[in-house]
């Protein structure tokens, strides 16, 4: 997309993110979508969103802040393969925003903890909550893992000078 169309497009989101948006605007916006099915990614990739905020929303400094979303960032291109299709691309989107919950999670916590003279409820809830940011961390990495394990060819490796296959036979 040239220049003036991605000029074009965010003038459309514009228009059609206002509070009270035309019937054409909202119109004009879901025929680029319709025609343009990839720009969803540009026009409100939510994953992406949510993951901007959670950092910028962070209780930390300006430092803090931009360290963890560029970690974050970086977690995706490391975990992307060239090849991936669109299963592993979202999986490595989910498995790096997890790690940004856990991250911010982790720092929450550690704050927490510093901080002291809490209840044993307050101290029960981030521990949960820092139980639970970690089950979806390494659940996100195991699915990431076991779709890229399933897309590996077969291997067949012949042992002796004679070899019977043997498929499904019943």
């Amino acid at each position: 997309m040239s220049s003036d169309g991605v000029g074009a497009l965010i003038q459309v989101i514009r228009r059609a993110d206002k509070d009270k948006p035309t019937k054409e605007d909202k119109a004009e916006l879901d025929r680029i979508l319709r025609e343009h099915p990839a720009l969803w990614r540009a026009a409100g990739d939510i994953m992406e969103q949510a993951g901007r905020k959670l950092a910028a929303d962070m209780s930390a400094t300006y430092a803090v802040k931009r360290s963890v979303t560029a970690g974050w960032e970086q977690l995706q291109k490391d975990l992307a393969r060239p090849g991936d299709e669109e299963l592993e691309r979202l999986l490595v989107q989910q498995a790096a925003l997890a790690w940004l919950k856990l991250a911010v999670t982790e720092y929450q916590h550690a704050h927490f903890l510093i901080s002291g003279g809490e209840t044993i409820t307050k101290c029960d809830f981030w521990e949960r909550r820092l139980s639970a940011a970690q089950r979806r961390y390494l659940r996100a990495c195991e699915t990431l893992a076991r779709v890229r394990r399933l897309r590996l060819p077969a291997v067949q490796v012949n042992i002796g000078a004679q070899q019977v296959n043997q498929v499904n036979a019943m």
